[in-house]
């Protein structure tokens, strides 16, 4: 069953954290606890203004906080805010890294999208480029802060070494990255990537010292589902009516869980939902998550109030 447990924060103490995507939303509220919690935390985000903002606000309240502007879905502006990251903190490296930045992107089936651009296209033109912001952020900016995480954060390492991990990786995937989700194909695929990313790196990162678990949560009252509410709404899908918002501190206590459990946590995927987080049990012998997500559907169905 899922755990609602807040996990002891006390080992983020003077640790060095990059957080993508920590201006709003989920990387907000995790960049909130985690401050409160000891850690030197840098936010790296588009969002300048709010990003800004609050690194004023915790730095007033004695906190260890700092904003750097981050596009992940550019190398060099990444690089940057890993080294802004590194140079902020006291230890000379990193510890944690949260990849919480994310976009919507292209709403719309990629079948509605051919269908609809069949019909604005004149005869004998090519069609346009379909935009696919979600894969340049959502995998290709997360697959490269990834990289760049791991870059940093490597241990000594000898042939044969297999490193008992000291320092954490976090992925930020989806429910999208186990189930359908017809109405946004460019985000569906994005979270798929980032699953995909998660398994096939889980197995070597131990091997310079560094846990990689994957975060799916449910749904989650950020921002960016916000923004999304008139579309969902319009398929009789909104808040007590096909949805239940997931408690943000269930996330923020899986994400904290994998920071300070690097160990523990290590190759394994949480399903956060309204009940709390659990190991997704992504693996053969939980049948790469079928029988969590067959359960969390049968929760999700009991409870009557849940997409399903």
């Amino acid at each position: 069953m899922a755990t609602a447990t807040a996990p002891d924060l006390s080992s983020l103490k003077d640790t060095t954290v990059i957080i993508t995507g920590g201006a709003s939303g989920m990387g907000l509220a995790t960049t909130l606890e985690w401050a409160a919690a000891g850690a030197y935390v840098t936010i790296a985000d588009v969002l300048e203004d709010a990003g800004q903002q609050t690194a004023a606000d915790l730095t007033a309240k004695g906190q260890h906080v700092t904003f750097v502007r981050c596009d992940v879905s550019d190398w060099s502006s990444a690089t940057a805010a890993f080294k802004h990251a590194i140079a902020f903190g006291v230890n000379g490296g990193l510890d944690v890294a949260a990849l919480f930045a994310g976009v919507v992107g292209d709403a719309g089936n990629l079948t509605d999208q051919v269908i609809a651009a069949k019909k604005a296209t004149n005869s004998g033109d090519d069609p346009v480029c379909p935009r696919h912001v979600a894969l340049e952020v959502n995998f290709r900016g997360l697959y490269e802060t990834a990289w760049l995480a791991l870059y940093y954060m490597q241990g000594a390492q000898s042939e044969g070494d297999n490193l008992s991990p000291t320092k954490s990786l976090i992925l930020v995937g989806s429910l999208g990255s186990y189930t359908d989700s017809p109405p946004y194909s460019d985000y569906n695929a994005a979270k798929f990537g980032v699953r995909g990313l998660f398994r096939g790196l889980r197995h070597s990162t131990p091997s310079i010292g560094v846990s990689l678990s994957l975060l799916a949560p449910w749904w989650v009252d950020t921002p960016m589902v916000r923004s999304q509410m008139a579309l969902y709404e319009k398929d009789g899908v909104e808040p007590g009516k096909g949805m239940t918002f997931t408690p943000m501190h269930h996330v923020v206590n899986a994400a904290s869980r994998c920071a300070v459990d690097p160990v523990g946590m290590s190759g394994k995927a949480i399903l956060v939902e309204p009940e709390g987080y659990m190991d997704f049990q992504d693996d053969e012998g939980g049948k790469w998550g079928g029988d969590v997500l067959a359960a969390a559907w049968q929760r999700s169905r009991a409870a009557g109030d849940r997409v399903s």
